[in-house]
């Protein structure tokens, strides 16, 4: 084999070997952790009811009223109406400080009435329930 021969094999070989793909690498090197303090509470129900009912005239009604909740964040208060065997009627009331509302009823069927607090999409437990009806 002539000597240009044997140096086109040489040639041929070292530009196969530079002719291979390149290899990559990674390596995991961390992150820092973050953190967030986390705190929790629970939304207290207002005080006991205690209604007024108005049957007079041709709309019958009563006068919910309770006590503030002691949960100075909440926003206010949804006044539950229920008639036996149906979903209640919420009535919503603004304000942390406000504490009646006025709800329409029927005649002729007895209501049981409680009431919560909100924040938010929180709520707190109901009350006591207690009854209102006109005959």
């Amino acid at each position: 084999m002539g000597r240009w021969a044997k140096a086109g094999i040489a040639a041929t070989a070292a530009s196969a070997v530079f002719a291979l793909p390149a290899v990559a690498t990674a390596a995991y090197v961390g992150t820092a952790a973050a953190s967030l303090p986390v705190a929790t509470d629970t939304l207290a129900a207002p005080g006991p009811l205690t209604v007024a009912v108005k049957c007079q005239g041709r709309t019958p009604t009563v006068t919910v009223s309770w006590t503030a909740t002691p949960s100075t964040y909440a926003t206010g208060y949804d006044v539950l109406l229920t008639k036996s065997g149906s979903t209640p009627t919420v009535t919503s009331v603004s304000g942390r400080t406000t504490t009646t509302a006025t709800v329409t009823i029927g005649t002729g069927a007895t209501y049981s009435i409680t009431a919560r607090a909100d924040f938010l999409n929180w709520t707190s437990v109901q009350t006591a329930s207690v009854p209102a009806s006109c005959p």
